[in-house]
């Protein structure tokens, strides 16, 4: 019986991580370039004395889906979304955070930011300074940044292969951090940049809400399970302890 609890407890524990990646999903629908994230969990079976009691459940871990959201237009000259697989660089705090988020915009001196005001990065890690007197600003499908008066800088795109997508590590905004295991290449010739368009999250809404009442449901009935075993453990212990008349 005390297997059966741990069994199904092992299974509590992953399905409550598994709802809160789900709720962080439904907050962040409307969160341009937001990846879904999914928890991944296999059953393994556990065996006492070679005999099988049972399959517990195992964490892998946190998964990202990074497919592409769709692609909507703005009114807004400095969005940009990316086709392919790569992500726009953004300095936060001394470090270079990816992200799929092309919600830019100028400050007062001419810096190019993201919608929290922190510098997006060239293709060489610097800053992006537009003349703040240009009558135009061009995007390029190469990511080029250009005023009526030439090009003023490209924008840093970089990518990762599938392994170093699931290494990263998740930042505030759907954006990314990279470890220093993780290698990081130039994108700019394998994507195609959108000028006045933004990705938006690859979260579908009833997607999220389906699977969250089934886990609601499935979670439910294990606690009942759960707790019926312990009525029935408590209610021998009292037979045990209750000497014969």
């Amino acid at each position: 019986m005390v297997q059966g609890v741990h069994i199904l407890g092992s299974r509590l524990i992953n399905q409550g991580k598994e709802l809160t990646l789900i709720a962080d999903n439904v907050a962040n629908i409307n969160t341009h370039g937001f990846k879904r994230l999914t928890y991944g969990y296999e059953e393994v079976s556990a065996k006492v004395n070679g005999q099988n009691i049972g399959d517990y459940t195992k964490g892998i871990g946190v998964l990202v889906d990074f497919s592409a959201g769709t692609i909507e237009s703005t009114d807004n000259p400095l969005d940009a979304a990316i086709q392919g697989d790569g992500f726009f660089t953004v300095d936060v705090n001394g470090q270079t955070q990816y992200t799929r988020n092309g919600h830019f915009a100028l400050s007062s001196r001419g810096l190019l930011v993201n919608g929290s005001g922190q510098p997006v990065l060239d293709s060489a890690g610097g800053e992006i300074v537009i003349p703040l007197d240009a009558e135009s600003v061009t995007i390029t499908a190469e990511g080029a940044i250009a005023t009526e008066n030439g090009v003023v800088a490209e924008l840093g795109i970089f990518k990762f292969n599938k392994e170093d997508q699931q290494v990263l590590n998740r930042s505030g905004n759907g954006g990314f951090f990279a470890p220093d295991t993780a290698n990081p290449e130039r994108a700019n010739e394998d994507v195609v940049v959108m000028q006045g368009r933004l990705e938006v999250s690859n979260v579908e809404g009833i997607q999220e809400v389906v699977k969250l009442q089934e886990l609601n449901k499935s979670y439910q009935q294990a606690m009942r399970a759960i707790r019926q075993m312990e009525d029935l453990e408590e209610r021998a212990i009292r037979n045990i302890a209750t000497p014969a008349r």
